[in-house]
């Protein structure tokens, strides 16, 4: 799927996260929503923001979706819908809702 090896640094954590979101995915109770796909997406955006080759990083965060089998413009929708509407609000209005 990636085509390029993973960062020897980063190759357990990728590991770990492939198993981890798998188990998550086939648990019968999950129910994916906005606050899933935006906390998987800004979780991995700050995992791999210093990954020293750039222009793979984007193409890891792919893979990892495509090989669990989540839609990345979807989670990305579903994200951007979350931080819409949390934008201008408050701690404890954010909270109540």
């Amino acid at each position: 799927m990636l085509g390029s090896p993973i960062n020897a640094l980063y190759k357990n954590m990728m590991t770990d996260i492939v198993g981890t979101l798998h188990l998550i995915l086939v648990n019968g109770r999950f129910q994916r929503d906005g606050i899933f796909s935006l906390g998987l997406l800004t979780s991995l955006e700050l995992l791999l923001r210093n990954y020293p080759e750039e222009d793979i990083k984007s193409d890891i965060v792919s893979s990892l979706l495509k090989s669990v089998g989540l839609d990345e413009e979807e989670l990305k929708v579903e994200a951007r819908v979350i931080e819409d509407w949390a934008k201008g609000k408050t701690k404890d209005e954010i909270s109540a809702a």
